[in-house]
């Protein structure tokens, strides 16, 4: 069941972020509304679509399909590299189900990434990012189950934060508190504070599991942004999924928060002690 559960949004940091450090290329509204005009309905489609907006994000050469056991589609997968192989996961499923058009689940959150790479990488990096299009989450996690196995033990290891993005949208950001690392929690709020944006913390189990559980199993820490709401549940996987009941202001507001909670993750600052 949804509920409120407000207690991590209420930290302050005792010290301010300091705008030298947080270093990351705001894009503009029109691209990011642009990217999410470019919605496709069937899920080869949306494969395809990722694979044209990264590659015009500048990813080049760093952008790959994986396959994905069980699946006739693959994770599409962004690298930029970073100072270190320490490694920040910036992922969103691209497949849809139900009669909708699938634009909140999960067009919306995976439409970000080429805007969220395109931010981070003009500036030079301490982190290695991965911005990922995950296959068939609707059919049972697959293209993130997939992606976790083949890190291996080392792999997981160097995997400091994935950042799951799935039904943006429908209002303003919400964080998943059931389902996310308390550490990264504080300092989203500490982020949407900062920049005066709305943050909310609400659990959208009933909702059911979502990627970042694949990376949880491997006891790696996770942060879920969604925009659910017991009033806009019934939204998701039905036809009522569309395109025209996005927010677009809340919508941008969750790229700019989002944008700068990952070059504050950037900085280190977000680790705790012995990171």
């Amino acid at each position: 069941m949804l509920r409120l559960l407000p207690w991590p949004l209420l930290f302050l940091l005792s010290a301010s972020l300091a705008a030298q450090d947080v270093r990351f290329v705001p894009q503009s509204r029109e691209s990011i509304e642009r990217r999410l005009d470019a919605l496709a309905v069937t899920n080869s489609e949306r494969a395809a679509t990722m694979r044209k907006l990264f590659h015009e994000a500048g990813c080049g050469e760093r952008l790959s399909d994986a396959p994905v056991r069980g699946a006739k589609l693959p994770n599409v997968v962004c690298d930029l590299p970073g100072e270190r192989s320490d490694t920040i996961v910036v992922g969103a499923h691209y497949d849809k189900t139900g009669a909708g058009q699938g634009a909140i689940d999960n067009w919306a959150g995976v439409s970000l990434l080429p805007a969220l790479f395109e931010s981070l990488a003009d500036e030079p990096r301490n982190h290695t990012f991965i911005f990922i299009a995950f296959a068939e989450e609707e059919s049972g996690l697959l293209g993130s189950h997939s992606f976790v196995r083949h890190l291996g033990k080392d792999g997981a290891r160097r995997v400091l934060a994935m950042v799951n993005l799935d039904s943006l949208g429908l209002g303003p950001t919400k964080v998943g508190i059931t389902t996310s690392s308390e550490h990264l929690v504080r300092w989203a709020s500490a982020v949407s504070r900062s920049m005066k944006l709305p943050l909310e913390g609400m659990s959208y189990d009933q909702v059911g599991r979502s990627d970042s559980a694949s990376f949880r199993a491997k006891k790696i820490p996770t942060i879920d942004f969604h925009s659910v709401t017991t009033e806009t549940l019934a939204v998701l996987h039905s036809k009522e999924d569309r395109l025209d009941r996005i927010a677009r202001d809340d919508f941008f507001e969750s790229y700019r928060l989002i944008a700068a909670y990952l070059a504050l993750l950037d900085t280190g600052r977000a680790w705790p002690a012995g990171k």
